[in-house]
């Protein structure tokens, strides 16, 4: 009844909340609602959005309902991977994102807390191993920048060991270059990293 607005489409979604995925069987609501439309309202649907890149693994094993004529990917375009299965695809990149952190200290320190342990800034009880001492370099960004459990180091042998609100724990020792103070240190995100860090306000975004 509203005469300003054109209906072009309907669209649905699955997984983002309830983690379910979409198979051809589950898309028979979605294609009801279309019906229904057309039949009762005499409104043809143009765009039938079948989803995210959660379906896009029904596009790759060729069983996507021919109805659906649109999927909105954005895991599988920006990260090379679809988000049902978490299957990567040879032929896209899974580095896009990369998230570039400098050193601000360099030390050689124990990998057991000295003392007894409690809660962390997060409210967390954290555990730790005992693997002697270690290199470890603590970076200039923390869990108001990013989801620190979602960046990935590119450089082989170095580990992620925590974070605080500011700042990064990696473990340097098994690298083989000699970092230094001032050092960067590249990290791969993936869709959560890369959330975080693009809306953050204390993260410096470079389009190449």
């Amino acid at each position: 009844a509203m005469e300003n607005i054109q209906l072009r489409g309907i669209a649905t979604n699955a997984t983002c909340v309830g983690a379910t995925i979409p198979t051809p069987q589950t898309f028979g609501a979605f294609f009801k609602v279309k019906t229904i439309l057309k039949e009762k309202y005499q409104l043809p649907c143009e765009i039938v959005s079948g989803g995210n890149s959660s379906a896009y693994y029904l596009v790759d094993n060729q069983i996507l309902p021919e109805e659906i004529n649109n999927l909105r990917l954005g895991d599988v375009i920006l990260f090379g991977r679809e988000s049902a299965y978490y299957h990567c695809y040879d032929y896209l990149h899974q580095d896009a994102f990369i998230l570039d952190v400098e050193i601000l200290e360099l030390q050689d320190k124990p990998t057991y807390p000295v003392g007894e342990i409690g809660r962390n800034a997060f409210g967390e009880i954290p555990t730790f191993e005992d693997h002697g001492i270690r290199r470890r370099a603590i970076c200039g960004l923390g869990r108001q920048d990013t989801d620190t459990d979602h960046i990935f180091p590119l450089v082989p042998g170095l580990t992620i060991v925590g974070s605080s609100s500011d700042h990064l724990v990696i473990d340097v020792t098994d690298a083989e270059a000699a970092y230094q103070v001032g050092d960067i240190i590249s990290l791969r995100c993936d869709y959560v990293g890369a959330l975080h860090a693009a809306t953050s306000a204390y993260v410096d975004k470079i389009v190449y």
